[in-house]
């Protein structure tokens, strides 16, 4: 489920590369739509295997194409996903961790920590005090 940390890491170069990958003309239909949910609602726990059943798919069979079609499993891109929002939402806005875990669909604030700190390096609060040490302040978005 999306809700728990992957154990598959995310590679620093397909953090910001692998949103916009490929054509979208040159992927599977099913793999677009995957790919599509995942954007639009990183925190949608079990889109995966909906979209797969719905496609007519085993998930096995459905992640080996989305892994052959976009070069990483469904997993490592939701993750890279959920790392996008989540730096968005820490960095745009003044939300409480708890509540950008909670959006996120994460189980609890301490999975979201944890995924964060494997991913960036530091905790989620650190790392918006870091930014906020060199000046960058909040910007109320919302759209985050």
């Amino acid at each position: 489920a999306l809700a728990l940390a992957s154990s598959e890491p995310i590679e620093s170069h397909l953090a910001s590369s692998l949103l916009h990958l490929m054509s979208e003309s040159s992927l599977d239909r099913r793999v677009l739509r995957a790919r599509r949910l995942l954007e639009q609602h990183p925190s949608h726990e079990g889109a995966l295997v909906r979209v797969a059943r719905e496609a007519g798919l085993s998930r096995a069979h459905f992640f080996k194409l989305f892994r052959e079609q976009v070069g990483v499993t469904p997993t490592v891109f939701a993750n890279t996903v959920r790392l996008d929002a989540a730096l968005d939402r820490i960095v745009l806005s003044n939300d409480p961790v708890t509540s950008i875990s909670h959006r996120l669909g994460f189980s609890c604030q301490s999975v979201f920590t944890r995924f964060f700190t494997a991913h960036m390096g530091m905790a989620p609060r650190d790392y918006r005090r870091a930014l906020r040490t060199v000046g960058l302040p909040p910007l109320q978005a919302s759209h985050v």
